[in-house]
């Protein structure tokens, strides 16, 4: 009897496979065959880490869309620093009218 996590798996394979995932299978560990009764847990190299998928760099295919970002970004900043410019000048512009005062 298929557990649910086979039939979800095998409900999104095609997403996998859309996706560029060669295989939607997850990996599979290998026992470990030391003794671990000490309760330590086991050395990194008796566990095989899954190779990851090879894929495409998006920067390279859309590079306008990166000098869409970099030139908002700029922006966004240029707004925050005119922002905090413009409290420190109205903080600053108080300090005076409240020293002449008294």
């Amino acid at each position: 009897m298929p557990s649910s996590r086979d039939s979800l798996l095998e409900q999104h394979r095609p997403v996998a496979v859309a996706l560029g995932f060669k295989d939607s299978h997850p990996p599979t560990y290998p026992p470990t065959t030391q003794d671990t009764s000490h309760g330590s847990p086991p050395p990194s190299s008796t566990v095989t880490m899954p190779v990851l998928v090879k894929r495409d760099n998006f920067a390279s295919r859309e590079p306008g869309v990166i000098v869409v970002f970099c030139v908002l970004g700029a922006v966004a900043l240029f707004l925050v620093g005119m922002w905090i410019s413009k409290c420190m000048a109205r903080r600053k512009a108080a300090a005076e009218h409240k020293a002449i005062r008294g």
